[in-house]
């Protein structure tokens, strides 16, 4: 599957850019029971090449880069005893930065609080490990009770970056600050009284 998309970013002497990202994709899943289909394993894969051809018009400095990305998911577990079920996965995430995060334009249309966008900006990947446990109830009225744990690394994250100089001017941009790290618990349960 590949799609294209064009930005065409304002224009003026402080910047814009010509910009187009395309994105040639391909996803596949296995999934394999074992154990007498107490166990199982699901594997996704998504492979994805990004071309980005552009330039910025404020200094004329091409944009132009391409990326590979092998983006993994795994999850194995099943039915460790007698109403509880145990699943372990990892999965990696891409996320490509916005072209209104990249655009190079100056917007100073307030001041004292002016917006640039970063055309040296790359995307960030996302590692996730979760564990998700259920264990059905042996009560008439309490059904189930399910947990979730999840812990994301993000090596080299996007984030806005706001300075404010002797003025007391703000501007603000993006940039790949470094590592973020997020981590997630749910709880779920019903009742049937």
């Amino acid at each position: 599957i590949y799609s294209e998309n064009d930005f065409y970013g304002r224009t003026s002497k402080t910047g814009g850019m010509d910009y187009t990202q395309g994105v040639a994709y391909i996803n596949g899943m296995f999934s394999q029971s074992f154990l007498r289909n107490r166990f199982s394993t699901h594997l996704n894969l998504n492979v994805e090449n990004i071309r980005n051809r552009g330039v910025n018009k404020g200094n004329g400095k091409s944009l132009d880069y391409d990326d590979f990305n092998v983006t993994p998911s795994i999850a194995v577990g099943g039915k460790v005893a007698a109403g509880h079920i145990l699943y372990i996965g990892y999965g990696f995430k891409m996320r490509r930065p916005d072209p209104s995060q990249l655009d190079p334009y100056i917007d100073d249309s307030d001041p004292f609080n002016i917006r640039v966008g970063n055309p040296e900006l790359k995307g960030e990947i996302t590692h996730r490990i979760s564990l998700d446990y259920s264990y059905a109830i042996p009560l008439k009225w309490w059904k189930n009770l399910d947990l979730n744990a999840g812990w994301n690394i993000t090596p080299d994250a996007i984030e806005s970056v706001i300075s404010t100089d002797e003025s007391n001017i703000t501007t603000t941009t993006f940039a790949n600050i470094g590592r973020k790290e997020a981590l997630m618990l749910n709880v779920r349960t019903s009742f049937r009284p």
